[in-house]
Formats: structure tokens, C-alpha cells, sequence
């Protein structure tokens, strides 16, 4: 009967602990065009590759990788964090990105 009831408690707190962590649920995913204020925009081409446009127009494809909420690109000059905020957006670089229409 103890034992029941604590293989139950610990299946318990597990399910709690991946609903509050987030992992019993799917990855989040971006896709598509987010442009910020200013010409810089961040176009997902695929789950991998992930064209960065500066301000002044200039594009480089680089790879990126989504763990939770952080988005990091890999670039040449370093890793670079960009967070999925809960309303969509993503921000990093002191600048909010919003999804193209």
C-alpha cells in the first residue's frame, strides 16, 4: 500500500515538474520573417539556418539552435541570444523583432 502510494506521488510531481518546465509539451518553433524597427529582421528558413539582415541591408545566412524560449544564433563573429517572448516577439540586441504579416 506504500509503495502504491509512492510510486503515485512520484509520477505526480513528475508530471508537475514537466508541466512547469515545459517539457511535456512540444518545442517551440519560429518560422517566417520578424523585422525590427530600424531595417534589421531575422528570417527563419528552416528548423537550422536563419538569414540575419543588419540595418543597413547587409543579409548573412547563419545556423541557430531553440532551447525553450532562447533562440542563439551561431555566427561568425560569436553566439548571439534572442528570446521568444510569451506575445511572440522575439528580443535580443536591445531590439523587439515582430512577426511579418
Amino acid at each position: 500500500m506504500i509503495r502504491k502510494f509512492a510510486a503515485r506521488s512520484l509520477i505526480a510531481c513528475l508530471l508537475v515538474w514537466l508541466s512547469a518546465t515545459g517539457l511535456g509539451c512540444g518545442d517551440k518553433t519560429v518560422s517566417g520573417k520578424y523585422n525590427a524597427p530600424g531595417g534589421a529582421s531575422l528570417e527563419f528558413v528552416s528548423d537550422q539556418l536563419v538569414n540575419v539582415t543588419d540595418p543597413t541591408g547587409a543579409m548573412v545566412p547563419d545556423h541557430y539552435v531553440m532551447v525553450g524560449n532562447t533562440i542563439t544564433i551561431h555566427d561568425r563573429t560569436g553566439d548571439i541570444d534572442f528570446t521568444l517572448m510569451s506575445d511572440g516577439t522575439i528580443q535580443g540586441m536591445n531590439m523587439t523583432f515582430t512577426k511579418a504579416q
